[in-house]
C-alpha cells in the first residue's frame, strides 16, 4: 500500500505554478516574435532597380 508523501500536494503546486509561469514566458516570447502580415504590407516596399533585375541567360534563348 502507498502512503501519502508528506508536503506532495504542496510540492505539485510548486512544480504547476513553475509550469505555468514558463508557459507564459514562452507564449510571451512567441508573441514578440510573432510578425503579422499587415506588419509586412505596411513595409516600404520598392520596386528593384534593373542592375538588381537577375541576369539574361543565354541558354534561355
Amino acid at each position: 500500500m502507498l502512503t501519502p508523501v508528506s508536503g506532495s500536494k504542496e510540492l505539485a503546486r510548486h512544480y504547476q505554478a513553475q509550469l505555468y509561469a514558463e508557459k507564459r514566458h514562452i507564449d510571451e516570447l512567441d508573441r514578440r516574435r510573432h510578425i503579422d502580415l499587415t506588419d509586412l504590407v505596411s513595409l516600404p516596399w520598392q520596386v528593384p532597380s534593373p542592375q538588381l533585375a537577375p541576369a539574361k541567360d543565354s541558354i534561355d534563348g
